[in-house]
């Protein structure tokens, strides 16, 4: 049996207070706190006006350069907040810049999809990360450094990917 009974006449429970003291409830507040980001941003419009704002200060206009964008974005973003709260807040940020500038929103989306799929620097990116970290067998700074390296390679080769195959399938 993967958990133990509740006894409640025993006070016996799921678990007990000194493997809750264990559990790393930092992360676990960031992961909810990214997810709700999110939802908010979703409910407020937030997305809409910060896509109108992104294509007024950066002066992207063109397909592939909103993709570059919303890749970069992505995987930035997902180094700060779990993988799904990133693209959970991306996508309808890469798709309404998309429309705003009268391109299709599917190579952004998907550019961010895959960009917030590369969290590899900060122990709240993934619950992987997390528990690297957590073991204490791997600093900070390695992880830092490593992950820049990562993140830079995993640009490249989804944008690449994306210019490729994109025009293959029919996803303009």
């Amino acid at each position: 049996m993967f958990f133990a009974p509740v006894n409640w006449s025993e006070r016996k429970f799921t678990i007990t207070w000194a493997e809750a003291v264990k559990i790393d409830w930092g992360t676990i507040l960031l992961f909810g706190g990214g997810l709700s980001l999110g939802t908010l941003m979703f409910s407020t419009k937030l997305a809409d006006f910060v896509g109108s704002t992104l294509i007024k200060l950066t002066g992207v206009s063109t397909l592939w350069e909103i993709t570059a964008m919303s890749i970069v974005l992505a995987i930035i973003a997902t180094e700060l907040t779990s993988n799904t709260a990133a693209a959970n807040m991306l996508v309808p940020l890469a798709i309404s810049v998309a429309k705003t500038a009268g391109v299709s929103g599917i190579p952004p989306a998907i550019g961010v999809c895959l960009g917030a799929s590369m969290a590899f620097m900060l122990p709240v990116s993934t619950p992987s990360n997390a528990i690297v970290y957590g073991s204490g067998k791997v600093p900070i700074t390695c992880m830092i450094k490593a992950g820049i390296i990562l993140d830079t390679i995993s640009f490249f080769v989804i944008f690449s990917g994306l210019r490729i195959l994109c025009p293959l399938v029919g996803l303009l």
